[in-house]
């Protein structure tokens, strides 16, 4: 295991990038929302260990990148069938799509990194959250916006849902991520 100060290996960019692609099986139709839960907290957990500002923008690159390989697979369908381009075009532009949208979850890690807090608890319930939903915010309008999979999207149909005509799709995010933190 790695001290809290050391370098992140390959494996824990691997791991975040798996913890990213089931958490698309948290939305509809799949809405296996604890998916969202565990892959959300084990990411956070993840991001403790990193130290650099890069390796905290990168972990959160490789969790986008899984997040967006699972969530966005119906482009290559609307490209390829509906747009008319042949296959291999279709998938080399929704993989290019997957690697940029998954840029906007960079943000993350660079605002982590902007308050080292050496309290665990101030980093898991105030920053990680704050950070998680202004990078949602921004990857909801920047360059037009591409609001989906965002985390408060997943609890339309679960008891958080009750907060979202109060809060809006953002604050059940927030309140997710705030609870995700405390999980860990």
């Amino acid at each position: 295991m790695l001290s809290f100060h050391e370098r992140i290996s390959g494996w824990e960019y691997l791991l975040a990038l798996l913890l990213g692609f089931p958490a698309f099986l948290a939305f509809a139709p799949f809405e296996f929302r604890l998916l969202l839960w565990l892959s959300l907290a084990l990411f956070f957990w993840l991001n403790l260990r990193a130290m650099p500002s890069r390796q905290r923008m990168r972990l959160a690159w490789c969790y986008g990148i899984g997040l967006f390989a699972g969530g966005v697979h119906w482009i290559y369908v609307s490209i390829h069938f509906f747009g008319g381009a042949n296959s291999l075009i279709a998938a080399v532009m929704v993989c290019l799509f997957v690697l940029m949208v998954a840029l906007t979850l960079m943000l993350f890690g660079w605002l982590v990194a902007l308050f080292p807090y050496q309290l665990r608890s101030v980093r898991l319930l105030l920053v990680f959250p704050a950070a998680w939903t202004l990078t949602e915010w921004f990857r909801s309008w920047f360059l037009t916006g591409f609001p989906w999979l965002l985390v408060g999207n997943a609890q339309i149909d679960s008891p958080l849902a009750s907060m979202a005509p109060v809060l809006g799709v953002l604050g059940v995010g927030w309140f997710m991520a705030t609870a995700c933190g405390a999980l860990v």
